[in-house]
């Protein structure tokens, strides 16, 4: 059973539903496969110009790689074909928004505290 709240995005590819999550995993997946931290992956989303199609479908695929692990690149481009581009597209979007959402948004991440403070004034 899938969860939005958790990340899961749900794909109708012909009689199968795809799950797409950004799992640890599929991070890690997408990190190796694509040689970028994730954070520099919503930039394929906004670069619409320089977006390349094998970017898109390695994506798809890692998105895909808790529920379906053995998924080859060239598997997931024809699930995304059965599926429609801009569907799977739309899919991957909001995935991705899910798991990060202050990342989709462009927001900055809060600074963490170096040390711990006494709680009283200076």
């Amino acid at each position: 059973m899938t969860n939005p709240l958790r990340g899961h995005i749900d794909l109708a590819a012909g009689d199968t539903t795809l799950t797409l999550r950004f799992s640890v995993n599929a991070i890690v997946a997408v990190e190796d496969a694509l040689d970028v931290p994730i954070v520099k992956v919503a930039d394929l989303f906004t670069d619409v110009e320089n977006l390349r199609i094998g970017k898109l479908r390695t994506l798809f695929r890692c998105a895909l790689v808790d529920t379906h692990p053995e998924l080859t690149d060239e598997q997931a481009g024809e699930l995304m074909e059965v599926a429609g581009m801009e569907k799977s597209a739309s899919a991957l979007g909001r995935a991705f928004a899910t798991a990060f959402p202050e990342v989709a948004a462009g927001a900055k991440r809060p600074q963490v505290r170096k040390t711990a403070g006494t709680g009283k004034p200076s």
